[in-house]
């Protein structure tokens, strides 16, 4: 094409454009040609694209792209569609459950609706599924005939720490529970109300207030050298360390759970037990007034015996037959007894 490496045409002809060309000297190569000149970029047969393998290769690109969306959407298509058909059964269950009654297998169904839903999507369609739950009630469809009583929630570690002055006494991580008219859930786990049920709340354990001298009141009050522990001893410091403890029971002939709450707030767990326990009575009376054998179960005997263990303990202790120490670990084994047998 070209007489030389000058880039001179041997013929009147104008210069080629500019492009990669056949190298004159080397014709493996290709050397790049400016339009006037020869350049030094060089390149190799196989290092050129024409515009046909460009846009083959970019089609390629783009159909295996989309060969991926594609794939993906099918994926995702089947995973929600599988998803809504587990959330409809779920709900159907539930509905189903409700209507005959049985409390425990409605409220499975229930809580397994909102964990699936916070799997599936997040605290966002947790939320959505949540506000589902709520119409399903408002329109009685679950949960019917049933009411809030309340919540019985565990006493927060802030306020232990502001009782016991000391954050290695703080205890977290206990569950709440929340008491309807004919069920409680608890820890994950649904109780129904039957005429076994028995609640109560206990309190143990005292105030403690301890006085010491402390050396900056000693040194501010003090007039004259050698008169320190005449302030100190007149104004000391008061600590004082709350020691009590506060406990909601509850039980029934194949459950029990405790939690404690806080002893500067027990008027609402008081209050909720009773009402568990005034359900309860009603029952019983109910099974009475029908002439419907009431079997004792020994789940009501263990409650029982529990409070009249507490009560024991709690004597013991008022006497000074136990100390501190020793009152909370043999409460704590009363407590959870039930617990740690299931």
């Amino acid at each position: 094409m070209f007489g030389s490496r000058s880039g001179k045409n041997s013929d009147s002809h104008s210069p080629p454009a500019a492009g990669w060309y056949e190298d004159p000297n080397a014709p493996e190569q290709l050397r790049y040609w400016d339009g006037l000149q020869w350049t030094k970029q060089v390149m190799h047969h196989s290092g050129l694209e024409t515009e046909v393998d460009q846009t083959l290769k970019k089609k390629a690109q783009q159909l295996e792209t989309q060969h991926h969306v594609s794939v993906q959407q099918e994926a995702f298509a089947q995973v929600h569609e599988e998803h809504s058909a587990k959330m409809n059964d779920l709900v159907n269950q539930a509905r189903k459950y409700a209507q005959e009654g049985k409390i425990v297998k409605e409220e499975s169904r229930i809580s397994q609706f909102l964990l699936h839903s916070k799997n599936h999507g997040g605290k966002k369609e947790l939320d959505g599924a949540q506000k589902f739950v709520d119409g399903m009630v408002a329109r009685g469809e679950i949960r019917i005939g049933c009411r809030l009583i309340g919540d019985v929630k565990n006493e927060s570690g802030l306020s232990q720490y502001a009782r016991l002055n000391s954050i290695s006494s703080v205890q977290t991580g206990g569950a709440s529970a929340k008491i309807y008219s004919d069920r409680i859930l608890h820890g994950g786990q649904a109780h129904a109300i039957d005429a076994f049920t028995g609640a109560q709340v206990t309190l143990d354990g005292i105030t403690q207030i301890t006085q010491r001298p402390t050396l900056t009141r000693m040194a501010i009050l003090s007039p004259l050298p050698g008169t320190a522990l005449i302030p100190g001893l007149a104004l000391q410091k008061k600590t004082k360390n709350d020691m009590r403890t506060a406990t909601f029971i509850a039980a029934s002939a194949d459950w029990s759970f405790t939690i404690t709450v806080s002893p500067d707030n027990m008027s609402g767990p008081r209050r909720i037990a009773e009402q568990i326990n005034k359900i309860a009575q009603s029952m019983e009376l109910a099974l009475t007034v029908n002439n419907t054998p009431i079997h004792v179960a020994p789940a009501p005997l263990e409650v029982t015996s529990k409070i009249e263990e507490l009560q024991g303990l709690r004597a013991l202790f008022q006497d000074g037959v136990i100390n501190q120490a020793e009152f909370d670990q043999l409460k704590k084994e009363i407590v959870t007894r039930g617990e740690n047998a299931k």
